[in-house]
């Protein structure tokens, strides 16, 4: 017995030195994997993480995963504000600014308090010490119910609006594909009164006017998908959201990209252009656009850059042509624009591309009912004049955004009517802009696109390209969230 129990205790203590030694080495490489991140050079933290192939998953493991998420997402749509609780809020505020007769609608830091201990729970996470500090205050230290109860409002809509777009991220990656987002603006029509007799088969037109221009403005690198974070930091969400009131003014309708008079307009434009009605345009289709006032060369550079399917623009990257004529004012615009003039692909503009658009706009001139004669040469001149470049004789995209008229400077090597109202800008009834788009009126009534120039009773010629939509001014669609909500913040 001694025998087997010194076996046995032998055993033990080898099994025991075994697992000291197997916990040492796991220890010393766990350590030497901690120092050798430490070691890695810092400029591996600035570069890009590639993409990694998504762990395949079976039907039952996705099915759990779907439900976990919408069971997750429906308990933080729970903590948000319903209506009637953001009624019983502003009902309190007025109830303790009343209390003081000139308050004036303001209440200090203990009334704030007073009313948040009032409130129930879901409604006390809103009255912050911080929140109270970054508001305006008077000489009293006092804030305005009604700019802390429009806050309020405003985090309440954030967070539905985060809540409602994260149902459609399929993949869990915090992004939107193309498909998703055709989804979500899809499902988004159904609450926008002014659709709500528009037949389904065209609503997924509607929801493609809409992706567009998400992507064109938030996938500027072309990956096909932009992030969460990203839309609900653009205005573009907000512009699209407003279709929901149930009054729109007769502005929003015209200028609003969601609009349904702006879809109605841009998809009957699109059918009048598509003669032969294969659903897709020619390039002969395309040059009748905007009544043959675009050069030719442009618009044939427009189909070797843009994609397209047996050499014809489908509705997509029609949509990607106008939003870059009628942004052409934004840096996303001007970029694709200089794609489209650097045809030789050396990163700058030198007067032998200048000339060959200006030229062959020149030519367009006695098309649109011009009979003036004009140098190409005085024209180049101009250009390189009004964009300023860094590097003498060599403009760069950056050039054309950072001289603030790009988008004159696009217009005038691209468009003959453009052209002419800024060569006559000092002599029409409008007097001197710094903008040509300022020169050209609004048209009331859409117009068709094989429909020929006209020359107004002021001797200035009427260029209706963008369909009756004001042209979005560079700065539009930078960042307009304040830092008290921030795209990333926690549900």
């Amino acid at each position: 017995m001694s025998l087997l129990q010194n076996e046995a205790q032998s055993t033990f203590e080898s099994q025991q030195t075994k697992k000291k030694v197997d916990c040492g080495l796991l220890l010393d490489n766990l350590f030497t994997r901690k120092q050798s991140k430490k070691e890695v050079h810092k400029s591996f933290r600035y570069i890009p993480r590639l993409k990694v192939k998504q762990e395949t998953r079976t039907k039952l493991e996705e099915e759990v995963k779907q439900e976990a998420k919408a069971n997750f997402l429906n308990a933080k749509l729970k903590t948000i504000l319903t209506t009637t609780e953001l009624a019983e809020l502003w009902t309190s505020l007025i109830e303790q600014a009343g209390k003081n007769e000139e308050s004036n609608g303001r209440i200090n830091y203990d009334e704030y308090l007073e009313v948040r201990n009032r409130m129930p729970p879901k409604i006390q996470t809103y009255f912050t010490p911080s929140l109270f500090l970054k508001l305006e205050k008077d000489e009293y230290g006092r804030i305005s119910i009604l700019t802390f109860f429009q806050f309020c409002v405003r985090k309440t809509s954030f967070f539905r609006a985060k809540i409602t777009i994260s149902v459609f991220d399929t993949t869990g990656t915090g992004v939107l594909t193309e498909t998703n987002m055709d989804e979500y603006i899809t499902e988004m029509a159904k609450s926008f009164p002014q659709l709500q007799r528009v037949d389904e088969s065209v609503i997924q037109y509607y929801s493609v006017l809409g992706t567009r221009k998400f992507f064109f403005f938030l996938d500027p690198m072309r990956t096909q998908q932009i992030s969460i974070s990203s839309i609900l930091a653009s205005p573009i969400l907000s512009e699209m959201l407003s279709m929901q009131e149930a009054e729109i003014s007769e502005e929003d309708l015209v200028t609003n990209w969601f609009s349904p008079v702006n879809f109605h307009r841009i998809y009957e434009n699109y059918l009048n252009l598509d003669i032969d009605g294969d659903g897709l345009l020619s390039l002969d289709e395309l040059k009748r656009y905007a009544r043959n006032s675009y050069a030719p060369v442009f618009i044939s550079r427009v189909f070797q850059e843009f994609h397209t399917f047996q050499g014809k623009l489908d509705f997509k990257s029609y949509l990607t042509f106008i939003l870059m004529i009628r942004y052409k004012s934004t840096p996303e615009a001007l970029r694709l624009y200089f794609k489209l003039f650097d045809f030789q692909k050396r990163g700058y503009l030198t007067a032998y591309e200048v000339m060959y658009f200006v030229r062959d706009m020149v030519n367009q001139l006695p098309e649109c009912g011009v009979g003036l004669t004009y140098i190409p040469e005085d024209i180049k001149d101009e250009v390189f004049d009004l964009a300023r470049p860094a590097e003498p004789g060599k403009i760069t995209a950056n050039d054309l955004i950072r001289c603030r008229s790009g988008d004159t400077i696009v217009g005038m090597m691209t468009n003959c009517i453009r052209f002419y109202n800024y060569d006559q800008r000092e002599f029409n009834a409008a007097g001197a802009k710094e903008h040509i788009e300022e020169i050209i009126p609004i048209p009331e009534e859409p117009m068709m696109d094989g429909a020929e120039g006209d020359m107004g009773q002021d001797g200035e010629m009427k260029d209706r390209d963008d369909f009756g939509g004001e042209e979005q001014r560079e700065g539009d669609h930078n960042h307009l969230l304040d830092d008290t909500i921030h795209p990333d913040a926690e549900l």
